[in-house]
């Protein structure tokens, strides 16, 4: 019994770093986004450009 707790323990650890791990990454890709919102507005405008010439 104290082993089966022992491993419910471990289990529910390696799920919290698991966790812990993703909201990590997605507070990274949020900053990272954030940091670069003008580069990514050029980005948007040069292809409606190109598509609105190509029409």
């Amino acid at each position: 019994e104290r082993a089966a707790g022992e491993r419910r323990k471990q289990q529910v650890e390696k799920r919290s770093r698991r966790v812990y791990e993703r909201k990590k990454e997605m507070l990274e890709l949020m900053e990272e986004m954030s940091n670069n919102v003008d580069g990514e507005q050029e980005k948007v405008l040069a292809n409606i450009l190109f598509l609105n010439a190509q029409s």
